[in-house]
């Protein structure tokens, strides 16, 4: 505000000089245009012509003041600039460390995690292949299934996109065995062999056939496999109809199949 007065009244004195140098300048012109030629007229055009170079003089120097205090100025408006954007850039410094900071915490944390995700699943795989080496160890009963294939897989319309991945699970009391997953195929082949190991008195286990999903997995058929007694050491093949999904619902199906090779393995089943 105070600069904002001084350089009111700066334009004001430049106004009032070029005011009185317009005014000298048109006395200047009526003593020549005069034909009086006498000393004292010649004394009053001489101390005019001073008085016109003094306003001159004095103009430029308010003028150069004026300049000068604009530049001024303009010089502290581009200090607070300076200063507002060196705060800004110690601000956005401060900030990017921050973040630095707190992403080396995070990454620490997941891979803290991930450690004991990778230490969890392995112990958990160890122990499965134990319970299934010591159900098959100790148990008489050691049912030897091959997976050959499935035809004419269908998916619900409510889950379908493109074409299905499926793999099958065979599931008893002790274990659940995985296929390896067909890459987009209604007619998946498998041709997988797996040992189940079974109870006294179970004729009976299951297979579920999914579809491998990005999030997760969506079930395409079912069934459950009665095989009663079995021959020992004789193969035995079979042609299951699965369940598939339709509306929600688990329905008996005679297009999609499953086609089975059981053989009895162990002193358990003579």
């Amino acid at each position: 505000e105070e600069s904002s007065n001084a350089q009111q009244k700066l334009q004001l004195e430049i106004t009032q000089l070029q005011t009185q140098i317009a005014h000298t300048q048109d006395s200047l012109r009526l003593l020549k245009a005069s034909p009086q030629s006498d000393s004292v007229a010649q004394q009053v055009y001489i101390a005019r012509r001073q008085m016109l170079e003094a306003f001159t003089c004095a103009l430029s120097h308010w003028r150069a003041r004026t300049l000068m205090h604009e530049t001024l100025l303009l010089w502290q408006q581009w200090l607070q600039q300076r200063r507002a954007l060196a705060l800004t850039v110690c601000e956005t410094r401060q900030d990017i460390q921050q973040r630095a900071v707190q992403s080396l915490e995070v990454m620490a944390r997941h891979a803290r995690i991930r450690t004991c995700y990778q230490t969890w699943f392995s112990w958990n795989h160890q122990h499965r292949r134990a319970r299934v080496r010591a159900a098959l160890t100790s148990s008489p009963r050691v049912l030897q299934v091959s997976t050959h294939k499935a035809v004419r897989l269908t998916v619900d319309s409510k889950f379908k996109f493109g074409s299905p991945d499926p793999y099958a699970a065979l599931l008893t009391q002790h274990s659940t065995i995985h296929t390896a997953v067909q890459k987009g195929t209604y007619n998946p082949e498998w041709e997988e062999t797996h040992l189940l190991a079974l109870d006294a008195g179970v004729t009976v286990f299951a297979v579920e056939i999914y579809n491998r999903g990005g999030r997760s997995d969506t079930m395409l058929a079912r069934q459950d496999v009665l095989f009663g007694e079995l021959p020992a050491e004789r193969d035995v093949e079979l042609t299951i109809p699965l369940k598939v999904r339709h509306h929600n619902e688990w329905v008996d199906s005679q297009d999609t199949m499953l086609y089975l090779t059981l053989k009895a393995r162990g002193p358990g089943w003579v």
